[in-house]
């Protein structure tokens, strides 16, 4: 049984976005009643828009699902498996940690430091996907025991009903 942490968009839970600020000349709300016009008097045509009308939404990003414990792609594909993850400046530390010890140690030491290296890096890949998901504005809503990825979306499914849209998006990406 595997432990996996699901992490949503904010947009998602109905929370805004931490450091999102309302869209500048934002329409009003609109009232709760249609305006009433006296009898007798004629409606007067609409006035014109003065505005252009709003791009289409973007589409929704989706459930991300990352699992606990020693990541393997990491620790073999280091830098490839943090790239793929669009993990930049780990990616970049990764490297530049990478360089010094080879520069910095002396040739029997350096095997040992890099494979710790890489080891350090299996051990908390998970995490550093983690944080920059929350860095992106995706917030964690559930943590699901299940086998593999399938079962643990099915899962989530069965505890958190309304979040079937953008689970649907998530199978489909």
């Amino acid at each position: 049984m595997r432990i996996w942490t699901v992490h949503i968009p904010q947009e998602a839970t109905g929370r805004p976005r931490v450091g999102s600020v309302p869209a500048v000349g934002a329409a009003p709300p609109a009232p709760d009643h249609p305006p009433t016009v006296p009898e007798g008097a004629e409606q007067a045509a609409p006035p014109a828009p003065d505005r252009l009308p709003e791009p289409p939404a973007a589409p929704a990003r989706p459930v991300v699902l990352v699992p606990e414990g020693f990541s393997w792609p990491a620790f073999l594909f280091n830098v490839l498996w943090l790239l793929w993850h669009r993990l930049w400046l780990a990616a970049l530390g990764y490297l530049a940690l990478a360089v010094a010890i080879g520069a910095l140690l002396p040739a029997g030491a350096d095997f040992a430091a890099g494979l710790a290296l890489q080891f350090l890096l299996g051990a908390h890949a998970h995490d550093l996907r983690r944080r920059a998901l929350a860095r992106r504005g995706y917030a964690e809503a559930h943590v699901v025991a299940a086998p593999d990825r399938d079962s643990a979306l099915a899962r989530l499914l069965q505890l958190r009903p309304e979040l079937a849209g953008p689970l649907a998006r998530t199978v489909l990406a």
